[in-house]
């Protein structure tokens, strides 16, 4: 196997890793695993989460104080590509392909490093599964080995880089389905419509979210990702709504108990019936402060950190959590703007620099 990033990325490029039916994680898996086998040093396992899919956990010591941590999984590709998404291609600086940016660098710079001579003792990757999707990947871990590792440092190269980022916004989701009153459209007063009363529910939650909100991650934030109701009918008052709410969260007193209770109530006042919310996720922020990374700062090619307020959640919260809060950052491979986008690329400069840091940060000379 090539050992050059740029082959190792596209290599890993070349290898479908989202999920569908037919697609998941495992022959990424399997390639990742052949590849450490050539640090003889590594004690590797394999977390099996069903369907063929298995989190991947390596460290060349039974203790590990630093923990360096990649998903394996994409999103899926979507119609605006006009290369072919899992053919990478070198134009320049720029290395095309579905997965480049977020976050198959980093799994490249992870894997030079877990196979790299220089390492320092007791530490540990995991390569993970379904960070895109539900997290699947990242809770199982955590059931099996929130009691068996301590790491001190933690370390993600998720995100845009080059950077050290040290927090993220909290994540909740959950689908809510309301009912008011059929009527007649001609007579707006004999009915209840679930479709323009929940929008008013809607603006009175994305105003009582703005109260929820830190100096480090600014406010809380609504999305309406999706919204459904009535009938196929034009003189029909709509007697059924049906939406799913995204929240960001800015503040840990912020959680999915509390935005139910809150469009329960609302929506009572807009004589509406609330028949089903269902939670699908509730995940707190996270930060690290700033004076706990000042020797890693120092050796980081910016000094300045990144600003959460307009990133999205990052799973390292749930180890942040799981593990008693150690000290945790990112260091974004990634180009901006480029995740999750058609002709999505990754700047080659990014990973040298990301590969320059973190080996630095992890070699017998470096500051763990």
């Amino acid at each position: 196997m090539k050992n050059n990033l740029t082959a190792l990325l596209s290599q890993l490029i070349s290898i479908p890793s989202w999920v569908d039916k037919q697609t998941n994680e495992a022959q990424i898996g399997i390639f990742i695993c052949n590849f450490l086998t050539q640090n003889r040093q590594l004690k590797i396992n394999k977390q099996s989460l069903g369907n063929g899919r298995y989190n991947l956990f390596a460290s060349n010591s039974n203790q590990v104080d630093n923990l360096i941590v990649g998903h394996m999984d994409t999103v899926q590709p979507n119609s605006g590509w006009t290369r072919e998404p899992t053919k990478p291609q070198v134009i320049g600086d720029k290395l095309y392909g579905l997965g480049s940016s977020d976050m198959k660098g980093g799994l490249a710079v992870i894997l030079k490093l877990a196979t790299s001579p220089a390492l320092i003792p007791n530490t540990g990757f995991l390569f993970y599964c379904d960070e895109e999707y539900d997290f699947l990947g990242m809770r199982e871990f955590i059931k099996e080995y929130s009691n068996k590792i301590a790491p001190k440092l933690i370390v993600s190269l998720d995100g845009e880089g080059p950077g050290i980022g040290n927090s993220c916004r909290g994540l909740i989701e959950m689908k809510v389905k309301v009912r008011g009153q059929a009527g007649h459209a001609a007579n707006p007063k004999s009915g209840v419509n679930a479709i323009t009363e929940s929008f008013v529910v809607i603006n009175q939650l994305k105003t009582w979210l703005k109260t929820f909100k830190s100096p480090e991650l600014g406010v809380s934030t609504l999305n309406i990702a999706r919204i459904n109701g009535g009938s196929k009918q034009g003189n029909i008052i709509a007697e059924t709504c049906e939406y799913i709410v995204e929240v960001r969260v800015a503040d840990n007193n912020l959680n999915a108990k509390k935005v139910k209770d809150f469009i329960v109530n609302q929506s009572l006042t807009r004589q509406l019936k609330v028949d089903d919310i269902i939670i699908r996720h509730d995940l707190g922020s996270w930060i690290t402060p700033k004076r706990k990374l000042l020797d890693i700062l120092n050796l980081a090619p910016s000094k300045n950190l990144k600003q959460a307020k307009k990133r999205g959640y990052l799973d390292v919260q749930m180890l942040w959590k799981s593990f008693k809060q150690p000290r945790i950052f990112t260091f974004g491979v990634g180009t901006k703007n480029m995740s999750h986008k058609a002709d999505e690329y990754v700047q080659i400069s990014n990973l040298q620099t990301a590969e320059k840091f973190m080996t630095g940060l992890l070699s017998n000379n470096g500051a763990c």
